[in-house]
């Protein structure tokens, strides 16, 4: 509910089909996995279900948690998803 500038951006960009005519989906739930009955998900950015994309903006906190993000991507991969990431300062300034 709180998107930050670079959320806000790319999302004025993508919305309604603006960037080639895709779809994009904004903090789209993505369900990986079920354990006795509790579901976990992830929760993508930006989420093109044509060609199963998803865009992740990186802010200050992908700094700290780095390694999750590999775990994260690495499973979202598996389940047959691109993913590419940007960091919040290049969607802003390029």
């Amino acid at each position: 509910h709180n998107p930050t500038p670079a959320e806000k951006f790319l999302w004025e960009k993508v919305r309604a089909r603006r960037f080639m005519e895709m779809k994009f989906r904004r903090q789209f739930i993505i369900q990986h996995e079920e354990r006795m009955g509790i579901k976990r998900f992830f929760i993508a950015d930006f989420f093109c279900y044509e060609h199963q994309l998803i865009v992740e903006l990186d802010g200050a906190i992908h700094k700290q948690q780095g390694e999750y993000d590999k775990i994260r991507e690495g499973r979202l991969v598996e389940m047959g998803f691109k993913v590419i990431r940007f960091p919040n300062e290049k969607i802003l300034s390029d």
